[in-house]
């Protein structure tokens, strides 16, 4: 079965996503970028190529990567010591859940300790980044009433909350990796571009993730009240929730029936979810998937 393994991203991978984030308003990935880092935002204007800003961001965030080293060290190893307990058991229930067997039982999936405002992922190499220690301060300034710069309040947060703020980051990339892979069985024409935004099946993908790791197989290894992407909850058929359809069909067929099936509703909701999404893709234009 698949293993986790964990690396620390160096600066260079992290300017890297940056320049993509702040380049992106896609789900507000650049407002969510200069709320973390509010001392890029002046600097926006002054570049107009990926290169340019690169190099800005290498020289303003390194401060802040070196005075971060060490506790993201100490969150590394946090990581390995805690995921060691799950991952067996993890990737068994997304092997029964999926219907399947991965197909390289020894492939590692890589995970990236990264200071970042979201945590992208990559369906191809199936590597993903998870919290580092500038996310953690940057979830205490949203979800806790804490001085961040008080740093033993801050250490208090991971220790008391980590389990729940990593592994649970770490299992919904994972669920991804499983999608993408089953839909490989399902969807003879699949392609890799289909499996990233703004695809419908991406989109699928993304509200799948409650029903999924709110089902039984994985709630008996994490106990957690999963969610999906807050983006997920905005579109809208007839007044109610694309959302709740969607978990109805996870919920009441099995994985094969719940992916055509669900793959065919946002086909014939297009129109709604790309509104909903504040997307410029054109309604009838996506692909078919057989």
């Amino acid at each position: 079965m698949p293993k986790v393994k964990f690396y620390i991203a160096n600066l260079d991978q992290i300017s890297g996503v940056l320049c993509w984030t702040v380049a992106d308003n896609y789900f507000d990935n650049k407002a969510e970028t200069i709320e973390m880092y509010p001392e890029l935002e002046g600097k926006m204007a002054l570049t107009k190529t990926n290169e340019e800003r690169y190099d800005i961001f290498e020289s303003l965030l390194a401060p802040n990567y070196n005075k971060h080293i060490k506790s993201n060290e100490n969150i590394y190893d946090s990581y390995i010591k805690t995921w060691n307990q799950y991952n067996d058991k993890y990737m068994n229930a997304m092997g029964k859940y999926f219907n399947m067997k991965w197909p390289n039982k020894d492939e590692e999936f890589q995970a990236l300790v990264a200071d970042l405002p979201i945590f992208p992922r990559n369906v191809e190499d199936h590597s993903f980044y998870v919290t580092g220690y500038g996310s953690l301060i940057d979830y205490c300034k949203k979800h806790t009433q804490i001085d961040i710069k008080n740093k033993k309040e801050v250490d208090k947060v991971f220790k008391d909350k980590f389990e729940e703020i990593s592994m649970t980051v770490v299992m919904h990339e994972c669920c991804h990796f499983f999608f993408f892979e089953k839909c490989k069985e399902i969807f003879s024409n699949l392609e890799y571009s289909d499996c990233n935004a703004p695809s419908l099946l991406w989109h699928l993908s993304e509200m799948a993730i409650e029903p999924i790791l709110n089902s039984k197989q994985v709630q008996d290894v994490f106990k957690y009240d999963f969610k999906a992407n807050y983006n997920c909850y905005i579109p809208k058929k007839d007044n109610h929730l694309m959302m709740d359809d969607i978990k109805d069909i996870f919920n009441n067929n099995s994985i094969e029936e719940a992916i055509k099936i669900g793959y065919q509703y946002l086909l014939d909701n297009e129109k709604a979810l790309r509104e909903a999404n504040n997307e410029d893709v054109i309604p009838g234009t996506s692909k078919i998937l057989k």
